[in-house]
């Protein structure tokens, strides 16, 4: 009987862990896409997934449930323990995000103060602030809530993990291969950018580069390729190439470049999530894509 009751009361447990997860990372999601859409004066989906849930909001208030938040405790080390929690998440996402994939999702550069560029101290006032306002007013009726729900209406979230799980990988994955996606993007544009600065070295007796492309009024890839194929230059050689050669070639660039502005629905998600996103090697080409996102013209820095 003993032994029935421990397990009923760990299964309890365990299972208002998995709904303060959730819950907790749909709240976090919904505050801070509500901050940065307010900033902004746009909608916009924060956070690594698809999905309005920011698990990291989600894991730091069930570690606090587990490790620092007890009845009574002294609200001002429940303030700073949580600051302490929110920041060693923080760091840690932070750099496990940026090693898997070589990009720096986020930097608080921006506003001022900063701590190695990553942490800004008032973002974890404000939020250690809310965390203490939670276990003040709210944590005892939500979870007296939760343990009814689960005994009354036999709510069981232990069933439901492995959907819920499939589905957060899937989201994670797709996400995944977005940053992967834009990545071939840059080093494409990157690619681009690299050859129309070399042709424009080699062009200084033509004029300008825009001078060039105006006065060849070339509109699309098929009428570039057409115009270098009718001129004979597949390849511009250097010291023997005309200025119709030249403009024709620069032209086909311009078109092919402008052509990657053209994004996915989840590249343009990520980088509306993440304008401060930072891919090393590719900040000009990625400043076009953002540019061109936020103001729907393309930004020529040729």
């Amino acid at each position: 009987m003993l032994g029935n009751e421990v397990i009923g009361i760990e299964v309890l447990e365990i299972q208002k862990y998995l709904i303060y997860f959730f819950l907790f990372s749909f709240v976090g999601w919904l505050i801070e896409s509500a901050f940065y859409s307010l900033i902004n004066k746009k909608l916009i989906n924060r956070g690594f997934f698809m999905l309005p849930i920011s698990p990291i909001y989600g894991f730091t208030m069930t570690l606090i449930l587990s490790y620092l938040y007890k009845e009574n405790i002294n609200l001002v080390i429940l303030f700073f323990g949580s600051a302490v929690f929110s920041i060693a998440v923080e760091y840690f996402v932070y750099a496990l995000l940026k090693m898997a994939f070589k990009v720096q999702f986020w930097s608080y550069e921006d506003y001022g103060s900063k701590i190695k560029r990553r942490v800004y101290w008032l973002i974890f006032i404000f939020w250690s602030a809310l965390i203490v306002l939670y276990f003040e007013f709210i944590h005892s009726s939500l979870d007296g809530l939760l343990t009814g729900l689960i005994f009354n209406y036999k709510v069981n979230m232990i069933s439901l993990l492995p959907i819920l799980t499939t589905i957060i990988v899937i989201d994670g994955l797709t996400t995944a291969l977005t940053v992967e996606k834009l990545r071939a993007r840059l080093i494409e544009m990157n690619d681009i950018r690299y050859k129309f600065k070399s042709y424009i070295e080699h062009s200084n007796i033509f004029g300008s580069a825009n001078e060039l492309i105006q006065k060849a009024d070339i509109r699309s890839e098929e009428t570039a390729i057409n115009a270098i194929r009718d001129l004979g230059f597949s390849v511009i050689t250097y010291g023997e190439v005309s200025e119709e050669a030249l403009a024709a070639n620069l032209s086909l660039l311009k078109v092919r470049y402008n052509k990657l502005f053209h994004l996915s629905l989840y590249e343009r998600r990520l980088l509306m999530a993440y304008p401060n996103i930072k891919y090393a090697g590719y900040i000009v080409c990625l400043d076009d894509l953002i540019d061109n996102l936020n103001v729907k013209k393309i930004v020529n820095r040729g």
